[in-house]
């Protein structure tokens, strides 16, 4: 048996599914923003009413606690420390903080430009230090080419400042991108502890309620990992929502089908893309707030709207609220909204419908029109506002490489995709948006807890990529920080996959996944030519354990 447990803005949802694709049980918890721990025991517990804990396999969890603590900037106060060498001001970077700049530079064949100044890194460190800085994060310009500053960096922080935390950026992420890598550093650095104290407390919860199956936490590729690798990247969990909606689609779905799946929740309205039963990922990053990462996520994106929206009246017409204010107005919340809306016409069965027909009374009494008509005018504007972001999504997944590949090879299926709506509102909701669009749509019970679902039924990702520069006879692990000497004088593809083999494997026991199987997703390889005369060449290659489902939903149980 599996369980999934969602972290969502307003409900926690919690299911238990056997291997053969079968719901045992479901639940919805209200999520407590100021103590997640308890929404998910509390969520956890009805999932487990009446099942044995000796029956779970496995337990995943997607977690809203680092989307947050970025948003609401609760994160532990650290600096952020780039070298960037010569070139372009540092502080015109996209950089999510203000970066405090040591001098040193590595040029982009990682040789040796100039030194890093040790009285120049003690004097910034004391002056950070005695700013309040409980931590440092380091990212030097070309890194994954050669890490040496950011070792030396660490090396005399921690001999002179032991207490301190440090965190490097070639020991994260190996992709070109200076900021961004930067970024996923310090969010890291930030993040750590907070986050390593919830696992702590999310184990504890669990384990006292004698489940003894292996832990996972959801990432933004639609991934798990186990709880102590989670714990290491934490910033890795950023959007992991969204993803386990996808997921919970995907599981839904027939095999190698298309759709748009449009999770409506209470306080967001997320988008994302299924194509040919392959989930779209961003060729570019996790972006939240400020801060523009290297984190590898599906591309998703949220419209700000929600079955929990506060509706209010404005210059005589309907405004949807900024951030939602509490429950509906039919549930018990201070404010009309859309769900109130879709109460009084009937289109969901969540709530009292005496309070919703009051809370769109008191909307028509101010907007001078019928009960019936100010409702309709609250779904208008719902569904345009979602409808807007959906066609702003859709040429952001034009740019992405996947899907100009499918578009190419699918013309005549060109935007017309079908809308699978998931999420407490979604039945209500997903059929006027669809006619708004021309879509298709689908929009099973079942949905109501697809995230909890998707969280559930994931498979292990991660991602491991060989560079190799034979002229200079280096070669490098992206996501460890590795750095050897390239064997064997100049070599080939073939040793470079052999290597590559050997350090994913070497990464999938570290990271608790001995049965992991890779596959090569790229290959390049360039010549170094001076003077006419080819002095090595420069390989590229990359091998993923790629997102999916274990198993997917029997098909009675979408009805």
């Amino acid at each position: 048996m599996l369980i999934g447990i969602d972290v969502g803005g307003t409900y926690t949802d919690g299911v238990a599914v056997n291997e053969e694709g079968e719901i045992l049980a479901v639940a919805k918890y209200p999520t407590l923003r100021d103590n997640l721990l308890e929404s998910l025991t509390g969520c956890l517990d009805q999932v487990m009413s009446g099942l044995s804990p000796l029956q779970v396999k496995r337990v995943s969890v997607s977690t809203t606690l680092l989307t947050n603590a970025v948003l609401q900037d609760k994160l532990e106060k650290t600096a952020l420390l780039v070298i960037p060498g010569p070139g372009l001001d540092p502080t015109v970077l996209p950089f999510g903080v203000r970066p405090n700049v040591v001098a040193g530079a590595i040029d982009f064949r990682g040789r040796e430009l100039a030194p890093v100044q040790p009285a120049q890194v003690k004097s910034l460190l004391m002056e950070l230090i005695e700013a309040g800085h409980s931590g440092v994060a380091v990212a030097g310009k070309f890194a994954q080419r050669n890490n040496s500053h950011e070792l030396k960096v660490e090396s005399y922080a921690l001999e002179h400042y032991p207490g301190l935390r440090v965190e490097l950026s070639h020991r994260l992420c190996g992709s070109l991108n200076f900021p961004r890598r930067a970024n996923t550093t310090y969010l890291t650095a930030s993040s750590r502890t907070l986050f390593r104290h919830f696992l702590d407390q999310l184990e504890a919860g669990i384990r006292t309620r004698g489940i003894t199956a292996p832990l996972y936490v959801l990432k933004a590729d639609g991934g798990t990992l186990p709880l102590a690798a989670a714990a290491r990247t934490p910033v890795e969990t950023v959007y992991s929502g969204p993803a386990a909606s996808v997921l919970g689609v995907l599981a839904l779905l027939p095999e190698a089908e298309t759709a748009v799946v449009m999770d409506i929740g209470g306080s967001t309205t997320d988008l994302g893309l299924i194509l040919d039963g392959k989930p779209l990922l961003s060729s570019r990053g996790a972006e939240i707030g400020l801060f523009k990462t290297q984190v590898h996520s599906f591309a998703v994106t949220s419209a700000n709207v929600g079955g929990d929206t506060p509706v209010e009246v404005v210059g005589g017409r309907i405004n949807l609220g900024e951030r939602r204010c509490g429950p509906a107005y039919c549930l018990g919340g201070s404010a009309p909204t859309p769900t109130d809306a879709l109460r009084y016409l009937g289109l969901c069965e969540h709530g009292s419908l005496e309070l919703a027909r009051e809370g769109m009374e008191s909307l028509a009494s101010s907007l001078a029109v019928a009960p019936p008509e100010a409702a309709r005018a609250v779904m208008e504007q719902v569904v345009e506002r979602i409808a807007t972001s959906f066609r702003q999504m859709v040429q952001c997944w034009e740019d992405e490489p996947a899907y100009r590949v499918w578009e190419v090879l699918h013309p005549h299926r060109m935007k017309r995709f079908k809308i699978f709506g998931v999420g407490g509102a979604a039945q209500g909701i997903t059929p006027l948006v669809a006619e708004q669009l021309e879509a298709q749509w689908e929009a099973p019970e079942i949905g109501r807890v697809a995230n909890a679902l998707g969280a559930a039924l994931a498979v292990p990702t991660f991602s491991c990529s060989l560079r190799a520069d034979t002229g200079a006879g280096l070669y490098s692990i992206a996501e460890t920080g590795v750095q050897l000497p390239w064997p064997n004088g100049r070599g080939g593809m073939e040793q470079a996959r052999n290597l590559l083999s050997k350090h994913f494997r070497q990464r999938a026991w570290e990271l608790g996944l001995t049965a992991a199987a890779g596959e090569i997703t790229r290959e390049e390889v360039f010549n170094v030519v001076r003077d006419s005369v080819t002095e090595g060449r420069i390989i590229e290659i990359g091998m993923e354990l790629k997102a999916g489902v274990m198993t997917r939903v029997k098909g009675e149980e979408r009805q």
